[in-house]
């Protein structure tokens, strides 16, 4: 019913009150009332839409997208070492083949998050995505999986990992026999000290 980002003192609500600190046009009040309906949204994409670039975004939009990409890094490298620790919650058999660190595959495809090895001694790509998956982990996976079986001359599949897929990667993934996609979610535990 409402959407809002306080660090800037910005909202719009379902009736289409607005306030808006940073609009040229007017702070705050109905949309209806603005003559670029959309100018309530001047700046705020940034931080509302992850899939927005201006063409001239402020500074501060630009140090927001910074800090919002450093928090996926630190995301995905503490679902990296959870994994890495509980790898059989993931699958039944599972066990880390990679010396406990990202394995660099040749052909510029990058590095690996975890490399495993199944019940059956298939190598596993786990590919972990802090968030939704992108259309474009499905091609990432894709060419980690290719080069490590040319590279080791052995069956391999894939599993991605995230909190959610956008509906393009879940369609695509039913088209790789190979490959899975499971979602991850997390609860917390409180203790008494």
């Amino acid at each position: 019913e409402r959407l809002e980002y306080p660090p800037r003192n910005w909202f719009l609500d379902i009736q289409g009150n607005f306030k808006n600190p940073g609009s040229e046009e007017q702070k705050e009040g109905k949309i209806t009332d603005l003559s670029k309906r959309g100018s309530v949204f001047k700046y705020m994409n940034t931080i509302l839409n992850p899939y927005y670039r201006p063409q001239d975004p402020p500074i501060e939009g630009e140090e927001m997208l910074e800090e919002a990409e450093e928090i996926t890094f630190r995301l995905e490298r503490d679902l990296q070492h959870v994994l890495r620790n509980n790898i059989e919650q993931l699958e039944p058999g599972l066990k880390v083949v990679d010396g406990g660190s990202e394995r660099s595959v040749d052909g510029g495809s990058g590095r690996i998050d975890i490399t495993a090895e199944d019940k059956k001694k298939k190598l596993v790509v786990i590919e972990l995505k802090a968030g939704i998956a992108k259309p474009d982990s499905i091609a990432q996976v894709l060419a980690y999986m290719s080069s490590l079986s040319q590279e080791d001359q052995r069956p391999t599949r894939g599993i991605l990992v995230a909190a959610d897929f956008h509906p393009r990667v879940i369609l695509a993934a039913k088209a790789v026999p190979n490959l899975q996609i499971k979602a991850y979610s997390y609860s917390f535990t409180f203790l008494d000290s």
